[in-house]
Parts: C-alpha cells; structure tokens; sequence
C-alpha cells in the first residue's frame, strides 16, 4: 500500500454532480509528497460492488468514498485526515456524522446520541445537520453515514448481504468493529462538506436491508438486558411466565432464575429449557432466603446494565423490552432511570380483570416525566402508578442502594416503590401507554397477609419522612399534602388491625408511626395567610411597617402560590389562552438565563412570542441609565412576567398589581428565585398599593384597558384620573413609564389590523365599537399634562413596543437623522393577518421627511415626572436592537446613534454580557463603532426602485452601481472556475442595508461587522442584495417566487448565469445563513402568493379573474 497516496472513489450515475464533486476535490490543498487519485465507478450494480471494484484497483492507503452529490469545502481535508489516521492507527474507519448508539430501529439517524456535522438538505432544505462534538481528534460511534466515509485499511465491503444502496455503511462500520479497530466521527470545528442529497429516498429497498443488517449484527449492537425471575413453589405459573420471556422480540436477553423452592418441581421442570437455551441461569438456592434475600441474590447475578424482574406469577408482552430499551438507547445523557407501562390485571386463569385506580392508564401517548416530580405525586397520593417489579425495566448504575431499600432502611413490604423512589430520585421515568406486562391476582401472594397492613404503613411513613433527603417533596405544600394523607390512611389501617388477630405490638407500631407523622405537621402554617397572622409571619419582611399593616388588612397570602390575593379584587378574566402553558413551563424552569436563551425553544406563536421573546425588554434597556434602582418599582399589570423579570434583576423591591390569580401565578413562577419580586391579585381601579413611595410605576399595555375595564363613557378623564391617582405613589422625582400602541399609527394606514379588536382602522374610526382603546400623541400628552405630570418624554416604537427593535427618542433634532432607514422594515401582523396597503418603509420615509413621524410612531414609550427636575433624555437618540429569538444569542447586539461635541456617532454593544463568538470557522464577527455616515439607505432607494412601472429597468441600475462600487472596492483580480471575480470576504455584508448614499450621490458601506476569510464571488454579493430585496418588498411585485424575481436581477448583470449556479449561491447563503441564526432558510421563504400581496394587487388579480369570466 503506497502511505503517500490517497484516492476520492464514487459510484456515479450523474455526470454534471460528479464534475461539481471534483471541482472541489480538485480545489483541496495538497500536502507535499502526497500523490491524489480519483476514481469513478459507474453503472456499479449496488455501492458495495463499486466500492470493492475501486479498492481493490488502487494501491492508496488512504481511501475516501464519498457520494457524487458530496462537496468538500474544508480545504485542509487531506492534510486533517492523513493527520487523523496517522495518530490514531487503531481508527479503522471514519466519517463526518454519526450515532454513538444504533437505535433499535437499526436506523441511525432515529438515534439519540448523535456526532458530527455536516451541510445538508435531506429535508429539501440546505441547512447545517450539527449534532454533539468530540473533544478528541475522533468521536467512537456504532455508525456512519455514507455520505463520505475515510479508511486507512482495506476491508471487503459486504456485497453478499447488501448488493442494493442502503445499509452498507453500516454494516461496514460494524465489520471495522468486529476486525478490532474503531470507528468515528472527525472532530470538526465547521463542517467539512456539504450533501447536497435532497429528500431522501427511503422506497427502493430500504426496509429489506435494514432487516439484514439488523439479523446479522444485533448482538454486536444491543447491550445485555438481565431478566430476573425469583421463584417460589409455583411451577405452573414459572412456565408460563418463562415462556413470556423466551418469546420476546429483544434478543440480548439473560434469564436469571433463583429458586427459593422447597421442593423440587421447579428444578425438574426448567432442564429441558436449560438444554435448549444457552442464555438461561439456574440457581437452587440450599437453604430457603425468603423473597427479599432471593431477590437480591438475583441483582448481584444480573450481568446486564438494563434489569426487569419477572415475578414468577406474571407474563411479559413479546415487545415489552423492544419498547422499553428503545427509550434507554435513545437517551444519549443517561437522564432515563426507569421505564414502566400500563399494567393489566389477570386472574389465576390469565383472564383480564377490571382495573383499578393504581392500574388506570395514566396517558394515551408514552411520556417522558422529571422524576423527583413523578416520586412528589407518589408520596401525595400513595398509589402505585409505576407498578410491581414485574413492570419496570431499570438502568442499575442508578439504583443508589440495594433493591428494596430506601434511605438506608431495606422495606417489608413496598420493596418495589422503595427502589422506584431511589431510581426517581436521580433520573426520568418513562411512562408506555401500551400494555407490556400482566399482574396475576390469586390467594398465595403475600400482599393478602394481615401483618403485611401494619409493615406496609410503617414503609410508607418512612418514605415520606424521609423523602426530602433525596430531593423529594422540597415544596413545602407538597410535602405538607404527603403527611396529610398519611394522617388520613391511619385510620383506615388502625381498623383493619383492630379488626385482624394480630398482637398488641401491632397497633403500637401504627401508632408509633402516627405520633412521627403528627410531629412533622405541626410545623406548617395554614395555606392562606390573612390578618394577625400574615402580620407575624416572615412573608412582610421586605416592606415597612405601614405596608405590612396595610397588607394584612386588606391580602391573604397563598403560601403555595406565593402570591397575596386581594378579598376584594375580582378575577378580570383577561386571558390569550396560553396562562397554564405558561405556569407548566414556568413551573419546570429553575432558573432563566440572563438573555432568555433557554426559553426561546417554547416561542410556538404569537402569545408565546409575546410572553417568552427577549426583545420585550429593550423597552427598559433603552432607558435603563435614567432609572433610580435602589428604591422600589410598582409595575401596574404586571401579565406572566416579561417585564417583571428584567425589573427583578435590576430593583431592589418591585411590587406587581395584577388582576389575573393565573398570570399573578405564572408571574411569581417566573420569578421564583427572586425573593425581591412581590405579586398582589388587586383591582388596579382600587389604586391602592403596598407601598406609599415608589421610585418608579410602569405601565406596559395596560392604560389601555383602564377605561374598558371601568366601562367609562369618557376614557380620557377614566385615565387622567387613574393616573393621578398612581402619581399620588410616585417620589417627587418618581418616573412613570407608559408603554402603549398609537391610534393614529402607520402601520394601521398601512394595513395592519386594531391591535386590541382585530379591526381594520378601528382606532382610526374612533373606536365605535367598545374595546380597549389608545390615544394619539396629543391626546395622551393632555391626559398626562392633566394628571399632574409636569415633565413628559416620548419615545417611539417600531415595529412597536410589544417588540420595540429601534427606539427613538423625540427630540427637535430627531429628523436630523435618516429615521426611516433605521427602523425599515415590513410591520409583523402580531398573530393578525395584516393587509399591505403601502410599504411601511416608504410611508415612514415620508413621514420622516415631512417631520410628522412622531405624531405616526406605531407606539410610544413616554416617561413621565411631577418634577421638571428629573432627567428624562435617555443619552442615545437612536437605539436600534439585534436580538430576536431567531439570532443565536452571541450575536445579540445594540447599535446607539449619540450626538456630541464630537459630532454624531454610532456605538455598537454587545448584550447580556454575553462574550460575543469571534470567529466561527472561517467567519469572523466584530462589533466596530464608527461616525455616523448621513445620508440615506440605499434599501429606500432599492423599495422605490422595486416598484416603479418600468420593468425593474430602475432597479437593475441600482443593481450595475453596487456591481461596480463591490467590484471597485473589493476586487481580487482573480475569477473562479466559471469566470466570476473573486472579491474579498470583507464584502460579505455588502448589502443595501449596509450602504449608504451621501447627500453627494456615493455609496459608502457601512457596518461591516461580517468578515469571510476566504475570497467570494460578484455574483455571490449580488444575490444577497436580491435575495433580501424580495423578502422587503415581495407584497408590492408582480412574482410570487423569489427565484424568479432574482433570476430577473442576476441575469441582467450576469448573462451566463444559469439555476445551477443561482442554487449554488442559494446553499452558500443559507450556509451563512445558518452560522448567524438558530433556523435556516426555508423554501417558503422564497414564496409570496396571493393572500401575502399587496392590496393593489388583489384587487388588480379580483378584476382580472372577473373579466375573464364575462
């Protein structure tokens, strides 16, 4: 084998692919000495043929086999591979993605614990497939993808077995395995090619090879599951439930039998079976242990990781550990300490019995659920919902102490929840809904002994008192609720003992358990905290004197709420539906993290979007240097936390007045770790309020709703009265903050429905129709003025403020700036379907012009102070914000426009103070602060362009003037294999957004904070120009697809521009795409039909089709 030679082989079926394939094979860096050879295997009657027929012509030690469809764009390939082999000789073979465990689906990607990366679109979309990554040079995994697969050793591929195109990657990875070397997945920092496979095909011979695969290799891939059978003098019922086992579809099974038999039935019985079956054990225990010591005696003979006892009286589902283990080989961080099912009852026959409440199905689909929150309901209610040994299939490396023994203590009787509670207590339970295993009632069982009753409630007693130990019950209510329904179960066993023969130390024993459970009782407070009561409790600490009063007086506290609820304050009913979502998931949460990362993954929709976004604090960022944080904040309306949570941060005391108990719920849920944050369920109207001072009130989409809720003829005095009854709580240099939509703002010109009502022009018309209602910037300013608000400060809002992305601070120089060009784009529909009446960029554009913007904002922000002292004038004039839950959160980021001595200037800063990434491969991010460059954006100039009625022949000027300047600026002088100029990877950002026209006509670049570093192509930039384009202006033309809207720009600068070039540049974008946000590019992206257009063109298509009918 020649050890300086390496050779790219693939099975080809399509020219034009394979040439692509080889451009970029042929692009890689060569190491010097290293001889590449190429081979392509054509009309191969299945891969494994091909790959065979080129191995075996080729001398290379080093060999790459790789699809047609596989594009290498890591130029240091051959060096990273040679590299990799050369130190690792024991890796056999090696791929780009992979499963570290094959599920038992014998399909790889259905795996849980998955490696690599790699570009891809099997889905039919071109996005980045990335898994886990390895630390090492390598990660060891069971499978590969075929997509390219690496060796440094020759082994035939299995053309015997696989003579189609699926499954022979992995049955070599497995042939790898069973020569003794390994196989993985390369560590990469930034995948190394890019499948261009689309949807995958799965019709032409799938299934049949995947049942090869799975017939030959499932013993190499499955581990060892242990089934333990202790029996007792019950022959008939043993071979019953002996063949249960035997019959299961899981074929790595060891059956563990101990017989604690006194006679020898069970021994005669099981030797035919032993003869026959290899994987039985058979132990005759000497002496008779009793059930508890024989069940031990069957753990330490278990080999296997995975254990499910079998007690000798009942049956398992052929599937029951098929179903079961799949769960645990799912569960790539070992977080699945148990997996149970639904249980039926059977009698001595195997007839099916009634269920009862322990056997009632507990859901119709299988669920996953946190342990320590399974065990806390098994303690509160005392059934046995997980089942009897029988049922439960369990990882041992979690059982934290021997079977049937919980916190030290080996139980009597509740051996199996004993060893569920240890199990819950350090990982998940899996619940199946299928029926997997049968619980056989009949006269023998212990469970019908008298002195079992007594033994049983002492188990129970010490599960609960003990429980909080291992991490059970730490809500105080819930173990309150366990200790209550043990008071409540003494009864019942007190008479059942009375009534039973069993001896006087019996009922002592029950009483003795009584007295332990009682003593713990007593030191819990009453659930509701009101009056003398709630005055001596710790609950009041935070407040003052008068406050605690004036709280115990009028609130009772909800100690498992945490909230203190108004006797007077009705419940407003204001809901959006999505209330117990959000507690569920509050609930969950122990603690969010600074940018809300870890609730972003919930956002379905608009309501949860509104609740859930980061972006619903820019409001506070904004003008966050003008608030006094040490004194205390009343939020009026505080809804399910948003703003909440960012104040809890930043306040010393803040009070939330909330008429909802369920959001005032969710809210404290939210907060829960911020013993800071106080929630009162109270009737804003009553304006009376824990506390007497208040540094700062805020008023974030409430106001509004004050004069619907007071069912006011006059909303504007409603409000100025409700408003200077909140001053009367504000310091004299307190500042109130409004937040709240405008009646008269663009976006319901342009087409955007009543935020409130969900009715065109609503506001506009005056409201004629009751609802919640807003003002226009006049109007409010009187009401405040008014209300005794001597200094008052707008800020505008857009899109608006439920997600404020640019913040404009009104000023007598604010249209000194290009205000449309920085808070461009299109007005979301906020979960409304919205018509496009005109552009909104445009309409802004003029409004701007006309210096009327300020009385159109779509919202204001407005701070508001009884003394003219306070300093209301946040230090940037403009601050525009990058953080939508779209945008991975290391580029979160805010760009401020500040005015100076100095002149104007723009400061970009990275937010959360999260350490922003650099460097991303070969793409590198810094924020740079820059003079502020006037003029306006070349995207207003690119919307008018776009729909002019002259056949985009306006546009594509503008197209040939970026052309020229990208090409003047950052030219290479160099062009790519098809004749494209190469220009520098600084100009990835080139884009209209980014460029900037001076009152001189040129066009500067501007925000630069993209670097490629690697040379791209002209035509590259100028798709993205396109590309972006149509996403802003696709209501106002005439194309419904952006393909065809691009095409139109890029053929007119590039005429050999041809589809498979233009989705070339497609991949590369969402390539970039992808790096930046969370989602990728999706086909729909590029689709506008009729319902999206402009009203102009409804209209224009409504007259057409009624024409064509006359």
């Amino acid at each position: 084998m020649n050890a300086n030679k390496i050779c790219f082989i693939s099975c080809i079926n399509d020219e034009a692919l394979y040439e692509e394939s080889l451009r970029y094979i042929q692009s890689l860096e060569i190491p010097d000495g290293i001889e590449v050879e190429t081979l392509a295997v054509q009309a191969a009657p299945s891969l494994t043929a091909g790959y065979n027929e080129a191995m075996q012509s080729s001398d290379a030690k080093y060999k790459v086999y790789l699809h047609q469809d596989v594009f290498i764009i890591r130029k240091t390939f051959i060096r990273d591979l040679i590299d990799l082999f050369s130190a690792n000789p024991e890796l056999g073979l090696v791929g780009m993605i992979g499963a570290e465990q094959m599920p038992l689906s014998g399909v790889w990607w259905d795996s849980a614990k998955k490696w690599g990366q790699v570009y891809e679109n099997h889905t039919g979309v071109m996005q980045a497939l990335s898994h886990l990554q390895p630390t090492g040079d390598y990660a060891e995994v069971q499978a590969l993808d075929g997509l390219l697969l690496a060796t440094q050793y020759d082994l035939p591929w299995r053309e015997d077995l696989f003579d189609g195109w699926h499954f022979y990657d992995m049955s070599q990875c497995m042939e790898f395995k069973r020569a003794g070397y390994s196989v993985g997945v390369a560590k990469q920092q930034e995948p190394w090619v890019i499948h261009d496979c689309g949807i995958v095909n799965v019709q032409n011979g799938f299934e049949r090879y995947r049942q090869i695969y799975l017939e030959h290799y499932s013993q190499d891939l499955f581990p060892l599951v242990s089934i333990l059978i202790p029996t007792y003098n019950r022959p008939h019922y043993f071979e019953l439930a002996l063949h249960s086992v035997l019959e299961q579809s899981y074929k790595n099974i060891e059956i563990v039998v101990c017989d604690d038999s006194t006679n020898d039935e069970t021994e005669k019985l099981i030797q035919p079976y032993l003869e026959q079956y290899s994987h039985i054990r058979y132990i005759k225990n000497p002496r008779n242990l009793g059930q508890f010591e024989n069940d031990l005696q069957c753990m330490e003979l278990a080999r296997g990781e995975f254990v499910n006892f079998l007690m000798d009286d009942d049956l398992f589902h052929s599937e029951k550990i098929t179903r079961m283990m799949g769960y645990f080989l799912q569960d790539a961080q070992e977080e699945i300490a148990l997996v149970t099912s639904h249980r039926q009852l059977i009698d001595e026959k195997g007839t099916a019995l009634g269920w009862v409440t322990s056997t009632a199905k507990l859901a119709d689909k299988d669920t996953i659920v946190d342990g320590i929150a399974f065990g806390d309901s098994l303690l509160q209610t005392g059934i046995n919902y997980i089942g009897e040994p029988t049922t439960v299939l369990f990882r041992k490396s979690h059982l934290k102490e021997p079977f049937g023994v919980f916190a030290g203590r080996a139980y009597s009787c509740n051996v199996d929840l004993a060893s569920w509670l240890n199990l819950l207590s350090t990982g998940k339970i899996v619940y199946i809904a299928q029926t997997l295993s049968y619980f056989r009632l009949h006269d023998g069982q212990q469970l019908n002994i008298d002195k079992n009753i007594p033994l049983g409630y002492e188990d129970i007693v010490h599960q609960v008192l003990n429980a909080r130990s291992v991490g059970f019950l730490k809500d105080p209510y819930a173990y309150k609720q366990a200790l209550s329904r043990l008071i409540r179960e003494y009864m019942s066993v007190i008479r059942k003992v009375a009534n039973s023969e069993l001896g006087e130390e019996y009922h002592e024993l029950v009483e003795e358990n009584r007295v332990q459970v009682a003593r713990e009782l007593v030191q819990f407070p009453p659930d509701e905290l009101t009056g003398e009561d709630l005055l001596q409790s710790s609950y009041l600490d935070g407040f003052d004197l008068n406050a605690q009063q004036a709280i115990s007086e009028k609130f009772t506290y909800r100690s498992r709420d945490r909230i203190f609820v108004s006797s007077s304050a009705p419940d407003i009913g204001y809901a959006d539906g999505s209330e117990q979502q959000m507690i569920k998931l509050f609930e969950g949460i122990d603690e969010i993290t600074p940018d809300a990362e870890n609730l972003i993954p919930y956002i379905r929709d608009w309501a949860t979007q509104y609740h859930l976004s980061p972006v619903r604090t820019n409001l506070f960022d904004a003008v966050e240097p003008l608030l006094d944080k040490d004194g205390a904040v009343l939020e009026l309306g505080g809804g399910m936390g948003a703003a909440t949570w960012w104040l809890g941060q930043k306040f010393k005391d803040v009070d939330v007045i909330e008429g909802s108990p369920h959001r005032a719920k969710a809210n404290k849920l939210r907060n829960k770790t911020r013993d800071n944050v106080n929630l009162f369920v109270d009737d804003l109207m009553n304006l009376s309020f824990p506390r007497k001072n208040y540094k700062l009130a805020t008023l974030i989409g409430v106001l509004e709703y004050i004069p619907y809720f007071a069912q006011s003829n006059n909303p504007e005095k409603t409000c100025e009265e409700f408003l200077a009854g909140v001053s009367r709580h504000l310091d004299e240099e307190g500042i109130l903050m409004i937040a709240i939509e405008n009646k008269l703002g663009a976006k319901y010109f342009s087409g955007c429905v009543e935020d409130h009502n969900s009715t065109y022009f609503s506001g506009l018309h005056g409201y004629p129709d009751r609802s919640a209602i807003t003002f226009s910037r006049n109007e409010l300013q009187t009401i405040l003025e008014r209300a005794g608000y001597n200094q008052v400060q707008f800020y505008h809002c857009f899109p608006d403020y439920k997600m404020p992305k640019t913040i404009i601070r009104e000023d007598e120089k604010m249209y000194e700036w290009n205000l449309s060009s920085i808070a461009r784009g299109l007005f979301p529909g906020n979960g409304n379907r919205r018509e496009y009446l005109m552009h909104d960029a445009l309409l802004l554009n003029s409004l701007s012009k006309a210096g009327v913007m300020h009385d159109f904002s779509n919202s204001f922000l407005v701070l508001c102070s009884k003394s003219e002292k306070v300093n209301l004038k946040s230090e940037a004039l403009i601050t525009k914000y990058s953080n939508g839950e779209g945008i991975k959160s290391q580029f979160h980021h805010k760009v401020e426009f500040l005015s100076g001595p100095e002149g104007k200037r723009v400061k970009r800063i990275q937010l959360y103070d999260n350490p922003p990434l650099s460097r991303m491969g070969l793409l590198k991010y810094e924020l740079r602060n820059e003079p502020y460059l006037g003029g306006e954006s070349l995207s207003i100039e690119a919307y008018k362009a776009a729909i002019k009625k002259d056949s985009y022949q306006t546009l594509i000027g503008l197209f040939r003037e970026i052309h020229e300047k990208l090409t003047a600026d950052y030219s290479l002088n160099e062009r790519d294999a098809e004749g494209y100029l190469c220009v520098d990877g600084k100009s990835i950002d080139f884009v209209m957004n980014n460029l900037v026209r001076t009152a001189e006509g040129q066009l500067h670049f501007v925000d630069g904070k993209w670097t490629m570093e690697e040379p791209l192509t002209e035509d590259y930039i100028i798709f993205r120009n396109a590309f972006n384009l149509f996403q802003e202006v696709h209501p106002f033309i005439e194309e419904s697809k952006g393909s065809l809207f691009i095409s139109r720009i890029l053929l007119a600068l590039f005429p050999q521009m041809n589809e498979s070039r233009m989705l070339r540049l497609f991949k590369a974008d969402s390539v970039f795409h992808t790096l930046v946000n969370k989602v990728p590019y999706y086909s729909g992206e590029l689709e506008s039909n009729l319902g999206d257009k402009s009203f102009t063109h409804k209209m224009k298509a409504l007259y057409s089709g009624a024409a064509s009918h006359r």
